[in-house]
């Protein structure tokens, strides 16, 4: 019988591979704690709103209704309304000034906090939309920078 020398088994190179397994998964374990990740993750709120068509007609100044259907109670303070015009393309932003939602033609007045079934109600001082306008409405959370709503609405 003759004797093999040189042997060489399947050992060494599992324990190579598991070092570098190892090495691996330690150095993406120290850059996430040196580099901060996974980055705080952001607390948004969970609101469901519907927009209506306020039934009277426009020259009573109401233009449409949102109603928070469900959901956390909102500050105002951290929403910002957005109405754009689909008809002359021009954008309206409401900044929450301690009552209501204003911009130089329009206004929502909210009394407290956005809570479940809360309505606040769209006027506008000058005419700013006609009939049969497309107005796209946004609601955005500004803390976090998540819209909470965008959707088309047509004024009849």
């Amino acid at each position: 019988m003759r004797e093999i020398e040189n042997i060489r088994g399947l050992s060494p190179v599992v324990g190579v591979v598991v070092v570098l397994i190892v090495t691996l998964i330690l150095s993406a374990f120290l850059a996430a704690y040196v580099f901060r990740l996974p980055a705080k993750m952001r607390n948004v709120p969970s609101a469901d709103f519907a927009v209506y068509d306020c039934p009277e007609t426009l020259s009573s100044g109401k233009v449409f209704t949102i109603v928070e259907v469900s959901g956390n109670s909102l500050n105002p303070s951290d929403l910002e309304i957005t109405l754009q015009n689909e008809t002359s393309k021009r954008i309206y932003i409401l900044e929450w000034n301690g009552s209501a939602f204003i911009s130089s033609n329009l206004y929502i007045p909210v009394r407290g906090y956005v809570t479940n079934g809360k309505e606040m109600t769209c006027y506008q001082r000058t005419p700013v939309f006609s009939c049969r306008t497309k107005i796209r409405v946004s609601i955005l959370y500004k803390p976090a920078s998540v819209f909470l709503l965008k959707t088309d609405l047509w004024v009849e």
